[in-house]
């Protein structure tokens, strides 16, 4: 039933944003429209932001389970990522443009950490690093991987940007070998 209520919700919210920016929709809004009243929206999320990221996080895995995507790479997932972000640019814009876009930023290095974690265990001497430096590897790429997304979302998402991916991704694999073999000295 929770689950149930939550979808009910957003569904709500993105009904209303095809009409007007976040910024112009009310928890009130988003009550009114799907039947429910304040305190159940407050029982499943803390605002209207959080209904939002909620939103996009479960798209984007609901995205990766369609299109049977295992982001076993760093290109799978940003391509893929990117794929998502295409489909749905209004819902990610408005993300992105909201008041609360730390939140999103936050969210996005989140959701990639545990892949460069994946990645980088990958390579042959990521088990010579210590902790401290596998996590402020994983850091580095995480914050790096996620200035490319938003210049890409600043920049109006343009498909051309596809070339730019791809020299991330190849930035990623040769200066993770050089790294490792630094780090681990």
């Amino acid at each position: 039933m929770n689950n149930l209520t939550k979808q009910a919700i957003a569904a709500s919210l993105g009904k209303l944003l095809q009409e007007r920016p976040i910024a112009q929709i009310s928890v009130k809004d988003v009550c009114a429209d799907c039947g429910l009243n304040r305190q159940t929206f407050y029982y499943h999320f803390q605002d209207i932001y959080d209904l939002l990221f909620w939103m996009v996080r479960k798209d984007i895995a609901a995205y990766y389970h369609a299109q049977q995507i295992i982001p076993a790479n760093m290109s799978d997932y940003l391509y893929s990522l990117f794929g998502y972000c295409q489909e749905h640019s209004r819902l990610v814009r408005h993300a992105y443009n909201s008041a609360n876009r730390i939140r999103y930023e936050t969210a996005f290095r989140d959701e990639s950490e545990p892949l460069l974690r994946r990645k980088l265990e990958s390579y042959e001497n990521f088990r010579l690093l210590s902790k401290e430096d596998a996590d402020m590897l994983i850091s580095f790429y995480a914050y790096s991987a996620a200035a490319l997304f938003f210049r890409w979302v600043e920049s109006g998402m343009p498909q051309s940007f596809s070339d730019s991916f791809s020299k991330y991704c190849m930035l990623l694999d040769e200066s993770v070998n050089a790294l490792l073999l630094k780090f681990s000295k």
